[in-house]
C-alpha cells in the first residue's frame, strides 16, 4: 500500500539507511516508529542494536521487527511452511 493512497503526507516519514547499531546523527527519543527488516541477523552483535533501537525511540513508540527463523520441529516445520509460503504472501 503506498503512501499517497493513505493520503499521509510524505514530509512526515523519514526513511534511514544505517548502522542499526550506533545512530550518530540521531538523539535520544526521536522517532515514533523504527522498523528493520532481515537486518538482526545480519548485526554482529544485537544487543547493541536493540538498545540503540530503545535509545532512538520515544517513549510509548513501536518497534517492527521482520525476521524469518528455522523451526527445528519437523511438525511445526511443516505448519510453518505452509504459513510462510502460503499465508504470508497474501498479507503482503
Amino acid at each position: 500500500m503506498k503512501l499517497i493512497d493513505q493520503n499521509i503526507d510524505e514530509n512526515m516519514i523519514k526513511f534511514l539507511v544505517s548502522s542499526a547499531e550506533k545512530f550518530d546523527t540521531i538523539p535520544d527519543n526521536f522517532f515514533d516508529l523504527y522498523v528493520i527488516s532481515f537486518g538482526l541477523r545480519n548485526v554482529p552483535n544485537i544487543p547493541n542494536a536493540l538498545q540503540e533501537a530503545h535509545r532512538i525511540l520515544k517513549p510509548g513508540g513501536r518497534f517492527l521487527c521482520l525476521e524469518f527463523s528455522k523451526v527445528q520441529n519437523k511438525i511445526l516445520s511443516e505448519i510453518y511452511n505452509l504459513y510462510s509460503f502460503n499465508i504470508i504472501p497474501l498479507m503482503g
